[in-house]
């Protein structure tokens, strides 16, 4: 089956024969294909680019230049508007430095309660030096339709943060009606895409944002390396780090940069990590991605079903109104979910325990932490079916 065949592609899996790995929306085991990619180019290309008037640098620059172009083509969108970070915290960070120097008389920025810590930390931030209010989602009906939301806030509101897909209940958040909303309203438009990428086609070009942040290492991508979309409007202010190769000139008092989407790229970029991400995206469209993740969610619907029949446990979500992808996280009644970690990790199935870096959403839903499941292209019926049995087995040997 093409399962089957996919796994293959994946050496962990060669090196550690028992392991199942629910973890995904944590990080992604990596296909082969990557291993060799980093290998390819620092065997054959490895240069500076770059103004290097040598072949070798002449590869470099041409597959970099290249990686780029499979990169933008991909999400479908312009190779002159992304820029590569160290990971989606990088890139969140670089969107709340541009959006601090936009002159701004408005009062509020819109959050759901649910969000990731670096899509909440970074505009806590923002709030305090511009002395703005954060107007937190925690209604349903408020996420589905920000049209009800009081016209006080919204007609008051810069800026407005969200998930594409949330890393706890892996519910898909309506962003195109957000992106609607913004853009009507004329308020900048944030979105963290880290799970989205791994569990939805996603199309730069037909989404209303303004800032688009991932990692690749979610993706089945390299770790320490990082993407922020930046709407063309926003790239004219000034970068977060300053250094070689984004300037037109520099002398003792001054000095002036690069237009567009290169003066947010000083110093040597990950060039290698670059060629291998567009190396893995090829893979992926070689495997028919987007079907295999159908399979994956299957596999969802699988799992959920089968954890609802359970009589004590409690699935965390946001909205019963959302889709969902690939990600769930629960607990059972009167069994931490620390515990539950480990009974699994001594069975050699790869979960996740604690607050999945969302104090905020586990406080407004009353729990101090839940089991989190995360399903993969390279995981089969077979594993949820094998998770499913030891937490039948968890809950007798912890008393229930």
């Amino acid at each position: 089956s093409i399962m089957k065949n996919i796994k293959d592609h994946f050496p962990i899996f060669k090196n550690h024969p028992s392991l199942i790995y629910l973890d995904n929306a944590s990080t992604t085991q990596k296909p082969k294909k990557l291993m060799e990619s980093l290998s390819h180019y620092y065997e054959n290309y490895n240069a500076n680019i770059g103004r290097g008037l040598y072949h070798l640098a002449y590869l470099s620059e041409t597959h970099f230049l290249h990686s780029r172009q499979k990169i933008a083509q991909f999400f479908h969108t312009d190779i002159n508007n992304l820029v590569y970070t160290s990971g989606s915290t990088e890139s969140l960070n670089l969107a709340q430095h541009i959006i601090s120097q936009i002159s701004n008389k408005k009062k509020y920025i819109i959050i759901p309660i649910s969000e990731h810590h670096a899509n909440i930390m970074t505009w806590q931030r923002l709030a305090k030096e511009q002395n703005l209010s954060i107007y937190w989602i925690s209604n349903q009906e408020e996420l589905l339709d920000p049209s009800i939301i009081s016209k006080e806030i919204t007609n008051n509101t810069f800026l407005v943060c969200m998930s594409h897909v949330s890393n706890v209940s892996g519910e898909i958040f309506p962003i195109d009606i957000w992106g609607a909303f913004c853009k009507q309203n004329n308020i900048i438009f944030v979105v963290d895409g880290s799970q989205a990428i791994s569990s939805l086609e996603v199309n730069l070009h037909l989404l209303d944002v303004d800032f688009y942040a991932f990692s690749t290492h979610k993706h089945y991508g390299p770790m320490g390396l990082g993407i922020l979309y930046i709407n063309n409007k926003f790239l004219k202010y000034e970068p977060k780090n300053l250094g070689g190769g984004i300037i037109e000139d520099v002398d003792q008092d001054h000095y002036t940069l690069i237009d567009g989407i290169d003066h947010f790229q000083a110093g040597t970029p990950n060039v290698a990590n670059i060629y291998a991400y567009s190396e893995v995206l090829t893979f992926l469209e070689k495997q028919s991605f987007f079907n295999v993740v159908e399979k994956q969610k299957e596999l969802y619907s699988y799992l959920k079903q089968e954890l609802e029949n359970f009589p004590n446990i409690k699935i965390i979500e946001f909205s019963s109104k959302l889709n969902k992808t690939s990600i769930i996280s629960f607990n059972v009644n009167n069994i931490h979910a620390h515990d539950l970690g480990t009974y699994f990790a001594n069975k050699n199935i790869a979960i996740r325990a604690g607050k999945h870096c969302t104090h905020p959403f586990h406080d407004f839903k009353n729990v101090n932490s839940t089991v989190r499941v995360s399903i993969g292209i390279y995981n089969s019926k077979k594993d949820i079916t094998i998770f499913l049995k030891h937490l039948k087995e968890a809950i007798i040997f912890f008393g229930q």
